[in-house]
């Protein structure tokens, strides 16, 4: 063998031995990422013993995404949530706000989320929102005395459709929770909307109630004017509504257990939402509202309560969310 082929051979080899040292490296601190996961989440009982196994076989189906959103778990003050919300770290492994999304796409949306939330909200806000804590952002008087909350929430029933929820209860019930995520995308900062569900315990006889009471102004519409509300606060770009067939409830796991009586498309329409190019829809940022010149004479007065009740609405919001933000990253300290 000639030097040059032997010099050949010995760099390919080093190049070889690199790769591989590179590889082993990378795969110690992916396992150590899932084993911190597994002892984090789950207890050693029968019970977590099964969860935990199911997690490993989920993370290593989606290793890069699973050991991109654990690591950031674990570097970040979430960790110190875990112990309240251990489901937390399976959330990449779930449909989230739309079932086509894949795992690592659905990773950089959890870590976006709430890196927007460490942004753009107080610290007091923050925290209490990842605790599950309802904060109540504004408070409104109907008709005839009733009360209206609006309120930010994040709930484990409706954790698959968004981060947090805004909702909307009548005299201290739950009528609706319009769900979301806050995320960033080419600098741009993004509103995903991923569900409107209506409480279990309310009926449509409530709903008809909470309209009446709000001077016509339907429930579901003062949500998606309160989330327009949250949307200028932080300054977005965009809101994105969920289409009916794009719902995380219309994946495969789900097909057969959960039913949407929703209706999406229309409710988004009507709020002015036009489809965009992911096939979901995009509502305008700002309702436009005609003059109350252009209104019928006799219902003037009406209209004149229903601006009322929105202008109140978003003032208190808007006050509720001008808190200076949370200071500092949501990264822990080295």
């Amino acid at each position: 063998m000639q030097l040059g082929e032997r010099q050949a051979v010995r760099l390919l080899g080093i190049e070889l031995s690199r790769k591989l040292s590179s590889s082993a490296f990378k795969i110690k601190k992916a396992l150590s990422h899932i084993a911190w996961a597994c002892s984090r989440a789950f207890p050693l009982t029968p019970v977590g013993v099964v969860k935990r196994t199911r997690l490993v076989i989920r993370s290593l189906m989606s290793l890069k995404a699973s050991v991109l959103w654990f690591e950031y778990v674990r570097q970040s003050q979430l960790r110190n949530y875990i112990s309240c919300e251990p489901n937390l770290l399976e959330a990449v492994h779930r449909p989230f706000f739309d079932h086509r999304i894949c795992a690592l796409e659905r990773s950089h949306f959890l870590r976006s989320h709430f890196d927007s939330m460490a942004m753009h909200f107080s610290c007091e806000l923050f925290q209490d929102v990842l605790l599950t804590r309802q904060v109540t952002l504004a408070n409104l008087i109907g008709k005839n005395g009733e009360v209206f909350d609006v309120v930010l929430l994040r709930e484990d029933a409706y954790k698959r459709e968004g981060g947090m929820s805004l909702g909307l209860s009548l005299n201290g019930k739950r009528l609706l929770c319009l769900t979301f995520s806050m995320v960033k995308l080419q600098h741009e900062l993004l509103i995903k909307v991923g569900g409107l569900q209506a409480s279990n315990e309310q009926g449509r006889s409530s709903i008809k109630q909470a309209t009446q009471a709000l001077h016509g102004i339907q429930p579901r519409l003062l949500l998606i004017e309160a989330l327009r509300t949250i949307a200028a606060a932080m300054q977005c770009q965009q809101i994105e509504c969920v289409a009916l067939e794009n719902h995380i409830h219309k994946a495969w796991r789900y097909r057969f257990k959960k039913t949407i009586h929703a209706e999406y498309d229309q409710l988004w329409e009507l709020a002015g939402g036009q489809r965009n190019l992911n096939g979901n829809f995009s509502i305008p940022l700002k309702l436009i509202e005609r003059s109350i010149e252009d209104r019928p004479s006799n219902k003037r007065s009406e209209y004149r309560r229903r601006a009322a009740i929105l202008n109140e609405m978003r003032a208190q919001m808007t006050s509720a969310l001008s808190v200076p933000p949370y200071e500092g990253s949501l990264q822990l300290a080295a």
